[in-house]
């Protein structure tokens, strides 16, 4: 039973992480609207279209094209918890990359949560530029 749960997390995960991929290809293909568009109800709420889209072109355009993107770290979370401290339910799948560009580079944060049987929105992004 417990390799089964298993099983059914490292799933879940790999689920999670390809929705986050085609969501971040958006982004890094200059679609940051339709990304914005693409999330999670709660998500959209932190900022309008037009705000996210700028806070993305500031926080990476200084690294030109994405040429490579590196998963640092991967977590599984069954809840979360919100800024207002309220519990969230999941599930939820946390990533880090490390990211470069021709121009640069940037560590990225991304949290995805599965909002359906199939689905998958973002929940979460930050992205910090990374010093030379």
């Amino acid at each position: 039973e417990a390799f089964d749960k298993m099983k059914k997390r490292q799933a879940t995960i790999e689920s999670g992480l390809a929705a986050m991929q085609t969501w971040l290809q958006e982004i890094d293909n200059g679609q940051a609207a339709q990304a914005w568009s693409d999330s999670a109800a709660s998500f959209q709420a932190l900022a309008s279209s037009d705000n996210w889209t700028a806070a993305v072109a500031a926080a990476r355009g200084k690294a030109g094209n994405i040429t490579a993107r590196v998963l640092t770290g991967i977590g599984y979370h069954e809840h979360w918890q919100a800024s207002d401290g309220t519990i969230v339910p999941g599930p939820f799948v946390a990533a880090r990359f490390a990211v470069t560009g021709d121009a640069g580079s940037f560590a990225e944060t991304v949290v995805f949560q599965k909002t359906g049987k199939d689905t998958w929105q973002a929940y979460g992004y930050e992205a910090k530029p990374v010093a030379p």
